[in-house]
């Protein structure tokens, strides 16, 4: 603001001294315009201006108003802006932290063809270490309290997987399955070929496994004949067409491809395991395309303990 000092009319004009005032002099402040700024009129002749004050450039005080209040806005607008999202590199981990962790698996059997066998095949496939524990049945130690603990019916498979213990190599494996299975060993879910995985899966568990066992439950021991495979003027008829009845389906279908499904699957390894057992007593002469498919599984390096066990 600018102070405009002005002499009172009733002094002479040799008495006013600039810059000095007297108890009755007058103070008035200039006339201000529409925004309140000093009005640029030009001041009486009678309007005394001090040498040390100054009016202001109109011109360059309202360029710096502008100036302050674009400041302002642009000052506004940055901050209505959302913030802009740092991106913030992910930290490279050590290779301790980048391998996967394995479970603590153990896997309690008796023989490499018994039915623990088709889960530790299931595991070299899922390419899972594990620990196998072998149970000397001769020595009851299926029959201990220990391993009752695990197993109350003293049988084998039992699976220790972390905190969790299973029986039964058909609950095993697919609890195997549903963990860690991949498109190696059971189909995607959305695909077309799942419901006919388990299909065969529980065929191989159930028709297929019973039907053998009757089977080879009906043959003379081996001590018996002095010999494994027996000619199939040896077997017993009843009990051959009953295996027939189960063996003529699965040859039609497999007639034509390699696998039960169009790729291998872990329902393979139950049917595989079932024929490898039936192998050691049975010829399948009659059955050629069984035959096939069974000695290509058999070539699967995952199946290399089963077919050992088959060979003792």
């Amino acid at each position: 603001m600018v102070r405009l000092y002005k002499w009172k009319k009733d002094l002479e004009p040799d008495d006013r001294q600039p810059g000095k005032l007297s108890d009755n002099d007058d103070v008035s402040l200039p006339p201000l315009d529409s925004v309140g700024h000093p009005s640029e009129e030009t001041p009486s002749e009678d309007t005394f201006v001090p040498p040390d004050l100054k009016f202001p450039d109109i011109e360059s005080a309202s360029a710096a108003r502008k100036k302050s209040r674009d400041n302002i806005r642009r000052r506004g607008e940055i901050l209505e802006q959302p913030l802009a999202q740092k991106e913030v590199p992910e930290p490279e981990s050590s290779p301790q932290i980048q391998e996967t962790i394995q479970p603590s698996l153990q896997l309690y059997s008796f023989v490499k063809r018994d039915r623990s066998s088709r889960v530790a095949w299931l595991l070299r496939e899922l390419d899972l270490p594990f620990e196998q524990r072998w149970l000397d049945p001769y020595q009851a130690e299926h029959l201990s309290r220990e391993y009752l603990q695990l197993n109350p019916f003293g049988r084998v498979p039992v699976l220790e997987l972390n905190d969790l213990t299973l029986f039964e190599s058909g609950a095993i494996m697919t609890h195997l399955l549903e963990a860690f299975g991949d498109d190696r060993v059971i189909p995607e879910a959305s695909s077309s070929e799942r419901p006919y995985f388990w299909q065969w899966f529980f065929w191989g568990h159930t028709t297929l496994d019973s039907a053998v066992i009757d089977f080879l439950n009906e043959l003379p021991t081996a001590e018996e004949n002095e010999q494994d495979l027996l000619p199939q003027n040896q077997v017993d008829p009843a009990a051959y067409d009953q295996l027939q009845s189960v063996l003529e389906p699965l040859e039609a279908h497999l007639s034509g491809q390699t696998y039960l499904l169009p790729e291998f699957s872990a329902a393979d390894i139950v049917v595989g395991h079932m024929l490898g057992l039936l192998s050691r007593r049975f010829e399948f002469h009659d059955f050629p395309v069984i035959e096939d498919y069974l000695n290509n599984l058999l070539r699967r390096p995952a199946a290399e303990d089963f077919l050992e066990g088959l060979e003792e």
